[in-house]
């Protein structure tokens, strides 16, 4: 008998939730609608009725819903959520390895049920961070560091499994990419290998001097150079053509979460360098 909206000793608001797209449905410029086939929202740029969430002149796509965000393809996109939140998958075909990027919480609990509904793993894995810390004073004083990136490469092989990926934290929880599948392993990564980011932000400066900063997106870069087995060298460049223009998951180092990322294989070259060694040399831009 509580009434959410008015009980808030009974109830907490955990986001808001826009009702599917209506064509009966008189719309106002600044109103929402969802478009529960492919999972974006839309604001109605002109008051319609009828009008096409495809009418640009009617509509403005303002990006996945909220409980889709993570796998838009877009690591940049993030499903938030209060305290916690938990995805039950229903995997097709093999997978053995799990990607999740840019984060926020403090631990993530990965459940796998296989196709028997068998438990076959169940394990936590802390987001805090122990990077940046140089002694007692840093240990006990420094704000708290956390993993954004997470690769979790052992993972038990079986097909169509269930997964059930559970993130909590103090405050927002946010996930941006939920990247699932059967890993290849094609060589071993070079030291000297680089991460970065381009910063699509904006320096503007007028005729004093005075700079304004305009907040943009970026998107993360990688750049490694990958030692393969000569036997493997047709192998690794016909696997990595078939993925061209394919948003794929990529896991330069175990060690070093910067070289986790998803996104494009922008330009490759495998150099048959050795007799026992060929050398592939990657450019990756994450999405």
């Amino acid at each position: 008998g509580h009434t959410p909206a008015s009980s808030p000793t009974y109830w907490q608001a955990k986001g808001t939730v826009y009702d599917p797209y209506n064509a009966g449905t008189a719309y106002v410029t600044g109103d929402y609608a969802t478009d529960t086939t492919n999972h974006l929202l839309y604001k109605a740029a002109a008051n319609s009725t009828g009008a096409a969430l495809t009418d640009t002149t009617k509509w403005t796509e303002q990006g996945p819903t909220n409980k889709w965000a993570p796998f838009d393809g877009k690591s940049g996109t993030v499903a938030t959520w209060d305290a916690e939140v938990n995805y039950t998958i229903s995997v097709t075909g093999r997978m053995d390895t799990l990607q999740l990027l840019n984060l926020t919480g403090s631990s993530v609990n990965v459940t796998m049920l296989d196709s028997g509904a068998v438990e076959i793993h169940n394990e936590d894995y802390s987001l805090v961070s122990s990077e940046g810390i140089d002694g007692w004073y840093s240990w006990l004083f420094d704000p708290i560091a956390y993993i954004r990136d997470l690769a979790i490469e052992d993972l038990p092989i079986d097909i169509d499994p269930v997964l059930t990926v559970t993130f909590t934290g103090t405050g927002d929880v946010s996930v941006g990419t939920i990247n699932m599948g059967f890993a290849r392993e094609i060589g071993g990564t070079q030291y000297d290998a680089g991460a970065g980011i381009r910063d699509y932000s904006r320096i503007d400066e007028d005729t004093f001097g005075v700079r304004s900063i305009t907040q943009r997106g970026y998107v993360k870069t990688m750049s490694l150079a990958v030692w393969i087995d000569a036997a493997n060298t047709d192998f690794a460049f016909n696997l990595l053509a078939d993925y061209r223009a394919t948003p794929v998951g990529v896991i330069g180092s175990s060690e070093f979460g910067s070289l986790n990322q998803f996104g494009l294989l922008k330009d490759w070259r495998v150099r048959i360098a050795y007799v026992s060694h060929s050398i592939l040399d990657l450019e990756f831009e994450g999405l």
